[in-house]
């Protein structure tokens, strides 16, 4: 076994990677995890293991320092890293030292698992030097892509302050940005099999056309399954950019990669922290798409001054809340269908609204799920996910296929929560009876511990247990009386009342009625009284 230490004062991290993966299956072992640097300083020293996960930065002791003093001491122990996009400048310097690998917050199972394997064969085979710098520069450079992508979406979703600077990004990512014009470009391409090779061929013909040699820095990122570019030139070059854009998608289309290809322009800002902007009103414009076309480009300055707002619909609300509650699949997808193609319908030349129309029907749908067994950040999770799905989906199909299955998603997990409540609930009832049997109760008397209403709740008690209320009670206590027959201590008219009859003659009739002899025919057959 490969012996592992991780070290991480994030309490979370060290647990997601501890059970992310089965470390047994690859060989590794986690012989001790460290949430302070100081003690792992002083235990790694100890326990001498073949690999470290390090954070970079903790309180006290940094996982530079710490990769720098074991490394001096200790040749044999290798080193990976863990860290978030900000820590990037600590992260190059750790890589000096000869860190075999590179995880990203959050920890990814794919690339862990990487790790492990070239790890494992580094320690086999030992493999050879320059192999070794090769694959440190390939996760140095994966490790920058990823940095990059994580970064910018920070950006583009308003989490990194606007006003940072060019000298900070192009510090922390390794860019080249300098003062001009900066432009969003988006493409969408929709769900494909073969995404990484589409990504590839569609970077091919950006590098080869004309815009690299005319701008100061281009940036290709691939974000929630669309490629995103982000331009930098000069001002005065606005308009050889534009040609460069188009000559550039002409020969994305005639290379033939996909069936279904948008691409869309953002706005041009004059500054670094108008990116979100840019890459805003490209995303929102490439909505279009669903009104008129694919295959073809969407510029912003086709769309200025486009209402940003969709009225309400109360109407459509109640009924489609009406509809998820009687778990009428078929009814709510027919309900979405008829309001997209309304949208689409009303919103032909503004991409804007129809968005937002498509992202309220998708609120109005995340606003129904409560009262599930699945828990909120779970429901978070899910409708961020669909989310992206719709937004890179190139036509309405895909995106009522996504509707379709969220709906189908919600009303199963509502009826399967609603199965299992009515099971705990009829159980309840069932314990009550067994409890009580023996007194004078009735269908009130037991609905009312299970706070329903009597009438549905015979209903209910009959689907469950396949008996009406009566026929239950009256088996539980006929069950209850024949283990009381076999004891000849008691009397026929003892065991009347201890089952809840006070008549005897009426427990009797009873008796024959569901086991088919009397009490007394009963007495005789399992114990020979008469």
């Amino acid at each position: 076994m490969i012996d592992v230490v991780i070290v991480d004062d994030e309490i979370w991290v060290t647990k997601l990677i501890e059970n992310i993966i089965d470390w047994n299956s690859y060989g590794f072992r986690i012989v001790k995890v460290y949430h302070d640097g100081f003690d792992a300083l002083e235990g790694i020293k100890l326990l001498k293991p073949d690999l470290v996960f390090t954070d970079i930065r903790m309180p006290g002791i940094t996982g530079l320092n710490i990769i720098r003093e074991l490394s001096a001491e200790n040749k044999d122990t290798l080193f990976a890293i863990i860290s978030g996009y900000s820590d990037f400048e600590y992260a190059k310097a750790a890589l000096t030292y000869g860190a075999v690998g590179y995880l990203l917050k959050p920890i990814d199972k794919k690339e862990l698992e990487k790790i492990l394997i070239k790890v494992k064969d580094m320690i086999s085979a030992e493999g050879s030097r320059q192999q070794d710098i090769l694959n440190l520069k390939i996760t140095y450079d994966n490790a920058i892509d990823k940095l990059r992508e994580q970064y910018f979406e920070k950006i583009f979703e308003g989490v990194v302050d606007e006003s940072i600077s060019i000298e900070k990004i192009n510090s922390e990512l390794n860019l080249n940005f300098h003062e001009g014009t900066f432009q969003v470009l988006e493409i969408v391409y929709g769900q494909v099999d073969n995404e990484a090779q589409v990504v590839e061929r569609v970077l091919k013909n950006l590098w080869e056309c004309g815009l690299p040699s005319l701008c100061i820095a281009i940036v290709a990122l691939n974000i929630n399954h669309k490629i995103v570019i982000i331009l930098n030139y000069k001002r005065e070059l606005a308009e050889s950019a534009g040609k460069c854009i188009r000559d550039f998608f002409g020969s994305v289309l005639e290379d033939r990669i996909t069936k279904e290809l948008v691409l869309s322009i953002g706005t041009e800002e004059q500054s670094i922290s108008g990116l979100r902007s840019s890459y805003s009103s490209a995303k929102l414009i490439c909505f279009a798409r669903l009104t008129q076309g694919v295959n073809r480009i969407f510029d912003c300055r086709d769309f200025l001054q486009l209402e940003n707002s969709t009225p309400p619909d109360p109407e459509f609300d109640v009924e489609l809340k009406q509809a998820l509650n009687s778990n009428d699949k078929a009814l709510v997808v027919s309900m979405i269908s008829k309001k997209i193609m309304e949208l689409t319908i009303v919103n032909a030349k503004n991409p804007v609204t129809l968005y937002n129309g498509i992202m309220y029907i998708l609120k109005l749908l995340s606003g129904n799920i409560f009262g599930t067994s699945k828990k909120p950040d779970e429901w978070q999770d899910y409708f961020e996910e669909k989310r992206v799905r719709i937004e890179s989906s190139v036509g309405k199909a895909a995106i009522l296929v996504l509707f379709s299955e969220i709906a189908e998603d919600i009303i199963s997990l509502k009826s399967n929560d609603e199965l299992n409540k009515n099971k705990i609930m009829i159980e309840d009832a069932k314990r009550y009876i067994d409890s009580n049997y023996m007194c004078d109760i009735g269908l009130e008397d037991v609905s009312k511990t299970v706070q329903l209403n009597p009438n549905y709740f015979c209903e209910l008690f009959r689907k469950e247990t396949g008996y009406n209320f009566k026929e239950y009670i009256s088996l539980r206590r006929m069950e209850a009386a024949k283990e009381l027959l076999k004891n000849i201590s008691y009397k026929l008219s003892d065991i009347s009342s201890l089952v809840g009859y006070n008549d005897a003659k009426y427990f009797s009739r009873t008796f024959k009625k569901y086991v088919g002899i009397t009490p007394s025919e009963y007495r005789k057959l399992m114990v020979g009284y008469e």
